[in-house]
């Protein structure tokens, strides 16, 4: 598996990452993640083609399933009713 990993405050979020990396059974021999750091990232901006292009470009298969999971973060003043 390849997954790319949009992180914007490196500092706080690469030991979280490592950690729950080495901590699961069999993660690190089959996952590999590729870190992205998006410098200047506005809150309405994610980079979903740049992410998937790195993970299917860095995958370690010739077959390739393409499973896009974007979690966009915001805070609760950003929460409106639909």
């Amino acid at each position: 598996m390849s997954a790319a990993v949009l992180v914007t405050y490196p500092q706080d979020e690469l030991p979280e990452i490592e950690r729950w990396w080495l901590s699961q059974p069999g993660v690190s021999d089959k996952v590999d993640i590729h870190i992205v750091e998006w410098e200047g990232l506005a809150a309405t901006e994610y980079p979903v083609n740049a992410l998937r292009n790195i993970a299917v470009s860095s995958s370690r298969t010739r077959v390739i399933m393409l499973l896009d999971v974007d979690l966009i973060p915001f805070t609760l003043g950003q929460v409106t009713s639909i």
